[in-house]
């Protein structure tokens, strides 16, 4: 018979001695003694350990494509804070501009004021990345530009050349976010 039990002697000589505390994991031979004669129930016995290692690691890998999938939103859903808490002192003095002009008849003195609302508005944005594309006098580039209207050049005025900026254009970090809306000479 191929599966013969050894005996005691013979499993002090085969067998390293282990120490104290030392957790070993099972092995298939180890299995095999412990089912006895039966290596049917040792590979039944090692194929559900496999089976539980293989659950256990789909489960984590779950776990762990969750909690990225939580950051991800979470990330996402507050990645604008800084930006809009420092927004926040700009809205207060457009409500105070707001205020002005219900109790002053000095229109001077409210749009000084709204001038520097709209310098700390756009300083804020500069800092957090946010620079106007040059239009007016460039030559048009689609990249930069959307041109709404053709106008025949005056004088020595080159072809494709945006002559009036209409809406101006923005980039965030080298990313056009808004293409400048232009007027060119027809070429």
């Amino acid at each position: 018979m191929p599966w013969k039990r050894r005996t005691t002697d013979e499993d002090a000589q085969q067998e390293p001695e282990r120490e104290e505390g030392d957790e070993a994991t099972t092995t298939a031979t180890e299995t095999a003694e412990d089912a006895g004669d039966d290596p049917l129930a040792a590979l039944s016995a090692e194929v559900a350990e496999w089976k539980d290692r293989c659950l256990r690691a789909a489960a984590d890998m779950e776990n762990v494509r969750r909690r990225a999938r939580l950051d991800a939103e979470e990330a996402r859903k507050f990645a604008n804070e800084r930006l809009v808490s420092e927004l926040l002192p700009v809205l207060d003095n457009f409500g105070r501009a707001l205020d002005a002009a219900d109790q002053t008849e000095d229109f001077e003195a409210l749009r000084t004021g709204v001038q520097l609302i709209h310098r700390q508005l756009d300083e804020l944005l500069t800092r957090a990345g946010l620079v106007r594309i040059e239009a007016e006098g460039q030559t048009f580039d689609p990249n930069l530009h959307e041109a709404i209207m053709q106008v025949e050049p005056e004088g020595d005025q080159p072809p494709h050349l945006v002559v009036q900026e209409l809406r101006p254009g923005y980039r965030l970090n080298d990313r056009v976010v808004r293409p400048s809306l232009v007027k060119v000479t027809s070429g």
